[in-house]
C-alpha cells in the first residue's frame, strides 16, 4: 500500500460519511417489518442474557 492508497481510502471515507449524514432515516417502529422485528427483539434478549 502506497501513500496515495492510503489518501484514496482516508477520501472515500470521507464521502461514504458525509452520504449518510444526508440520508433520512426511519425510527425503528415506523413501517417496520415483522420478520426485522422480530430478529431484533431475539438479538436484544440474547444480549440481555450475555451478562449471566
Amino acid at each position: 500500500m502506497t501513500s496515495d492508497d492510503g489518501e484514496q481510502v482516508i477520501d472515500r471515507m470521507e464521502r461514504l460519511v458525509a452520504a449518510a449524514d444526508d440520508a433520512d432515516t426511519v425510527p425503528l417502529d415506523e413501517g417496520d417489518d415483522p420478520i426485522a422485528r422480530d430478529h431484533r427483539e431475539t438479538i436484544q434478549r440474547g444480549a440481555g442474557n450475555a451478562d449471566e
